[in-house]
């Protein structure tokens, strides 16, 4: 418990990330999605219908996403910031759209 707060002990992902082709928009699940924060790299795999690649697992810290895919530009956000709340990091909903070579 945390000042009163009853915390269970599940581990929250900082980052959920959507990767979608901008050719029609439909969800990837076979992107190479990479997340770092300057001195953590991770590489995601997809999971779930319509995919989604979590990440950063109650690691708070500004990250940086990336998502790559053969045929299409890679597509990069930067700067997105995930703080910790009383129990665990509050999760950041990060959508990629990669275009057609």
């Amino acid at each position: 418990m945390l000042d009163g707060v009853g915390c269970d002990t599940m581990a929250a992902a900082g980052l959920s990330i959507t990767v979608r082709l901008g050719d029609g928009g439909e969800a990837s699940c076979v992107a190479t999605v990479t997340i770092t924060d300057g001195t953590t790299t991770e590489t995601l795999q997809a999971v779930g219908h319509p995919c989604v690649y979590a990440g950063a697992y109650e690691q708070p810290g500004k990250w940086t996403v990336t998502a790559k895919q053969k045929g299409y530009v890679s597509a990069t956000q930067t700067a997105i910031e995930v703080v910790k709340g009383d129990c665990h990091v509050l999760g950041e909903s990060v959508t990629l759209t990669l275009q057609p070579e």
